[in-house]
């Protein structure tokens, strides 16, 4: 790709790669014009991009991500999504459309989140290699082609998903037994109003002794852990069930609706009902 010769492909998947295999839609290698703008409400498919050099905005739900070189982003389009490039310095980017037979189910056991963006140089050789083999066999029609596409891309998927679960490399220490009893409290008691004293407690540590190696041995707080863990499981029951928001936010450990409420919308942008709602839509219409 060091030539710059840019290009997109659409591609034309038979009825049996619709129904039975991964395929590609639309691929390419482009770089966009300083007013590069562009929105979407709704298409039935997923992208990957990823931005080889030059920075711009991704947002999805309205919620803004800054993109820069190295960056690699997957994303649901069937959610509301736009896209603009940094006008002093335009991103260039190569991009692949994809579906598929059962994707729907994999996406959203391996990625749950609207959207997974793997910050820097992460994995990038590996899910790159991948990328351009996907985008220069898509472009015969024939059978073996694309089988092996469908691999490629599962191949692809399957690179993201451990890039987007690896810890930086000077979280990846052995983590302290007193530690690991703390995390677990919190992953067992989160529902139930577990705070970081009872947490502390568990590890046998003292409470900033506790906050202090924390965060030493995995990049965030233990208040910021807990709250990962009750947005993650509101937005499950947010999803798959029809109860009311108010028992979400109990369900899911938080002292009130209105701290729910607050936290959710730092956290995903949206109310916990226009996130059910737009994944509501998104489910009927795929």
């Amino acid at each position: 790709m060091s030539e710059k010769k840019y290009f997109e492909h659409v591609y034309s998947p038979s009825g049996f790669a619709r129904s039975h295999l991964f395929f590609p839609l639309i691929g390419g290698f482009n770089k966009m014009s300083p007013e590069f703008y562009f929105e979407r409400d709704y298409y039935p498919a997923w992208e990957f991009l990823y931005v080889t050099s030059g920075r711009g905005w991704f947002a999805i739900n309205d919620q803004w991500m800054k993109l820069e070189p190295g960056d690699g982003l997957l994303y649901d389009m069937r959610l509301p999504h736009k896209y603009k490039a940094d006008p002093e310095d335009p991103y260039e980017m190569m991009y692949l459309v994809f579906n598929g037979d059962e994707m729907k189910h994999l996406m959203e056991k391996w990625f749950p989140s609207p959207s997974t963006l793997i910050r820097g140089t992460a994995g990038k050789e590996e899910y790159e290699t991948t990328l351009i083999r996907i985008l220069k066999t898509g472009e015969s029609a024939d059978d073996k082609a694309e089988t092996e596409t469908n691999i490629l891309i599962y191949q692809m998927l399957t690179q993201l998903l451990k890039y987007s679960r690896t810890e930086p490399k000077d979280l990846n220490r052995a983590k302290p037994e007193s530690l690991e009893h703390g995390r677990m409290y919190m992953e067992e008691h989160f529902s139930q109003a577990a705070d970081i004293q009872d947490a502390a407690k568990a590890a046998g540590l003292s409470y900033y002794h506790f906050i202090r190696q924390f965060k030493r041995y995995y990049g965030i707080s233990p208040k910021e852990y807990l709250t990962k863990l009750k947005i993650g499981h509101a937005k499950k029951i947010l999803i798959y069930s029809d109860n009311q928001v108010s028992e979400v936010a109990e369900a899911s450990g938080f002292s009130s609706y209105n701290a729910f409420l607050t936290t959710f919308l730092q956290h995903e942008g949206v109310s916990p009902t226009h996130f059910r709602k737009t994944w509501r839509l998104s489910r009927y219409h795929s």
